[in-house]
């Protein structure tokens, strides 16, 4: 009987182990798992926090981007294609020199109040010049279209003409 005893309590005693060992198992799995979402967490923030630092630098400096070069700098040619984009212009004034970012640069033109008096030519503009600068210079060629030139406010095509005013007057 006494092997049985034995036999029995043997079996008993290996249950327990393994159920010992399924909890150490489910901890280690716990702690693993709670460092793991802990590092999610983490990385995400940092995303988040440089994503946001990015956006409000960017932001910043469509309205206070310093000129490249202070001081004196150097005089740059460019030219202005009558159906270039501000893309277009913007990648030109990168490539020699005259802004950091064209993608600010683009989106500076927009912003900025001499974007319909751009017209196309050869301008030369200096590298200590601002965004808001070259475009006030470039504008400042900007010449007022005749009246002949003109184009009608009528979209339909036909000529619209005014009719004279007659006075109303009133009977008493």
């Amino acid at each position: 009987m006494q092997a049985g005893k034995s036999a029995g309590s043997n079996s008993s005693s290996a249950g327990t182990k393994k159920q010992d060992n399924y909890k150490k198992e489910n901890i280690y799995i716990s702690i693993a798992g709670f460092f793991v979402r802990m590092a999610a967490i983490l990385l995400a923030v940092i995303l988040i926090t440089r994503a946001a630092s990015y956006c409000y630098d960017f932001g910043y400096r469509i309205f206070n981007e310093p000129p490249m070069n202070s001081g004196t700098g150097r005089v740059v040619t460019i030219s202005v294609e009558e159906d270039m984009s501000p893309k277009e212009l913007g990648k030109q004034m990168e490539a020699k020199g005259l802004t950091r970012d064209w993608k600010l640069l683009m989106l500076q033109y927009y912003c900025s109040e001499f974007r319909d008096l751009i017209q196309p030519g050869v301008y030369q503009l200096n590298t200590n010049m601002t965004a808001e600068e070259m475009f006030e210079y470039i504008a400042s060629f900007y010449v007022e279209p005749s009246e002949e030139e003109k184009v009608p406010e009528s979209s339909s095509g036909f000529e619209v003409e005014e009719l004279p005013q007659e006075e109303v007057t009133k009977e008493e």
